[in-house]
């Protein structure tokens, strides 16, 4: 095992990952990033469509209080911290002149106003609808990189290190180069993104499988709803390799125009300017689609469809990408529509976060879409990274001086990592096909539409998957040169551990909220369930403490009801 010493490490490549590498290193500190993939390459930062920079970028820039309280009710559903949403209201106006002064193009109008989507004010689009991640973070990686910041791309962290409960740095498998690393820091952000890829349909990238949360969670931080997970239900059916192109259902770009979804009857259900404040639409879109599939008329995997058949061709060529990939499948958005299907797209919830963008871990500080902190858009991250990358600054000035190191963690890191390259079980298990089984598990037993009958199931065969099946699982090659199938292998006991949390978090919560919904629990209660579900790891192994923590609703309250929640606004 090689050993690293810098004064911060950053886990993840992403938007919050890479401002946070750069605002640190101008801030004078030592940094190392570690991205599993590339940088921007993978993950959600690369593939978005929209900056997520507010409910209203007008209202935002104008109006932050607004922009505020949308935020709490839509964003939230009322569980998040009011106060940080407060503060994130200064989100766009901080850091979109700091991208623009970085070289990202956002497009204006001849009176220099961001091109949005007319009078809502909403999708700061940079340069197209539909590419928004990926302009800017090409924009962003090239200021990384002229900082000759280090970097190890290509490497998967496996576990955090600590010593006296402090986070000091974390092991890194570089499957790029076969080697096995110990990176001993004064503090870690964790930037790794949103846990999605743990159903078969999803709008995440192969390496989000949950890493971040769960390491998290083994070194002792707190989690926070994270039961609370956005759906997305435009995104096309077939080809399955195309499930992340997302039919977005939000205005196109100069115009109030919107997708409109069908029924298998070819009956217009929803279209999101009949919610023109909740934007994004994500989870009232899911509530519409669950009232189609209890008529029959869809289904959650497919049986509904998109049209742009109402929308000018020249808008879809010059504003979005939707000509383009219509084409790409022989499909005319003039006259085709197209089939969709529902993806598993956002963790609302996550690892529990506390003021200077800290965990209950001494050391530990989060960025992005892996913290609880109910907010997302690549505007937001990258603010969330700056900050992420303040408050860990004045944390290493205080250690300073500290020796940090855990050789004995370190080697127990390493030796787990060689013995899963060394199974040799005569009725061996590929990975990948482990990771199949979970994702088929988490499908059939935790889709949008849950019970406790197939939540308890869910979870008797995700333990029995890890009890029966991971005992016998087998990595072909005993290379630790760019071999995914030990990627694959050390991400199976992550998914493992995120799934089972997922479902004991789901089985706590009885009700229906956001993105949440429990046949068996059909409405939204504001009487009883106001409440934060905490995760954490017990002292017992195996063992989690569950508790429920009241929200303080210190600014903005919903009315105290139980409403219908497939009815409700939020």
């Amino acid at each position: 095992m090689k050993v690293v010493d810098t004064d911060l490490l950053i886990v993840g490549g992403g938007g919050a990952g890479t401002f946070a590498a750069i605002v640190a290193q101008d801030a004078g500190i030592r940094v190392l990033l570690v991205v599993k993939s590339l940088m921007g390459r993978g993950g959600c930062s690369g593939i978005l469509g929209f900056t997520g920079s507010g409910v209203h970028v007008k209202s935002m820039v104008a109006n932050p209080n607004v922009d505020f309280e949308e935020k709490i009710k839509y964003y939230t559903h009322y569980l998040g911290d009011q106060d940080y949403m407060k503060e994130s209201a200064a989100a766009g106006p901080e850091i979109l002149p700091e991208l623009e002064r970085m070289g990202v193009y956002f497009r204006r109008t001849s009176s220099g106003d961001f091109v949005t989507c007319m009078e809502t004010g909403y999708g700061l689009i940079a340069p197209r609808y539909g590419n928004t991640g990926k302009g800017i973070m090409d924009v962003l990686r090239a200021q990384f990189f002229a900082r000759h910041i280090p970097v190890m791309e290509e490497a998967m962290v496996t576990s955090l290190l600590t010593q006296d409960g402090q986070v000091i740095g974390a092991t890194i498998y570089d499957y790029l180069h076969g080697e096995i690393y110990a990176v001993r820091s004064r503090a870690v952000i964790v930037a790794t993104g949103q846990v999605d890829f743990l159903w078969k349909r999803s709008t995440a990238t192969r390496e989000q499988a949950g890493n971040g949360l769960a390491m998290a969670f083994r070194a002792g931080a707190e989690l926070e709803n994270i039961e609370q997970k956005w759906w997305h239900f435009g995104d096309i059916a077939y080809p399955a390799a195309w499930q992340r192109f997302h039919l977005y259902p939000n205005p196109i770009p100069m115009t109030t125009e919107v997708a409109h979804y069908y029924n298998s009857a070819g009956e217009l259900f929803f279209h999101s300017n009949l919610y023109r404040n909740v934007q994004p639409s994500y989870y009232i879109q899911s509530k519409y689609l669950m009232k189609e599939v209890k008529k029959g008329l869809a289904r959650l995997d497919g049986g509904y469809f998109v049209s742009y058949r109402h929308v000018d061709p020249k808008i879809l060529q010059e504003y979005s990408l939707i000509w383009k990939f219509f084409h790409k499948i022989g499909l005319d958005p003039r006259k085709d529509m197209a089939e969709c299907a529902m993806c598993c797209h956002q963790m609302r919830g996550g690892i529990r976060l506390y003021p200077g963008m800290a965990t209950n871990l001494p050391g530990l500080f989060l960025a992005g879409s892996v913290a609880a902190s109910y907010i997302s858009g690549i505007i937001n991250v990258c603010w969330e990274g700056k900050r992420a990358a303040s408050f860990a600054g004045e944390w290493i000035r205080k250690m300073k001086n500290r020796q940090v190191s855990n050789p004995e963690q370190e080697k127990t890191e390493e030796a787990r990592i060689r013995s899963i390259s060394e199974n040799r079980h005569p009725d061996g298990i590929l990975p990948a096909v482990l990771k199949r089984r979970i994702r088929e598990t988490m499908s059939e037993f935790m889709p949008y539409a849950k019970t406790r009958v197939k939540m308890e199931a869910g979870l008797e065969e995700i333990r029995r998957i890890g009890r029966d099946m991971v005992p016998r699982m087998v990595v072909p090659s005993a290379s630790g040169r760019f071999n995914w199938d030990l990627v694959d292998a050390l991400d199976i006991s992550d998914m493992l551990t995120c799934c089972e949390l997922d479902i004991l978090s789901g089985l706590q919560r009885k009700e229906s909220r956001g993105g949440f919904y429990r046949e068996d629990y059909p409405f939204t209660d504001n009487l009883n369930w106001l409440r934060k579900i905490v995760l954490r790891k017990g002292r017992a192994d195996g063992e989690v403490e569950i508790t429920l923590v009241p929200v303080e609703l210190k600014y903005v309250r919903p009315p105290d009801e139980k409403a219908d929640f497939l009815s409700s606004e939020y």
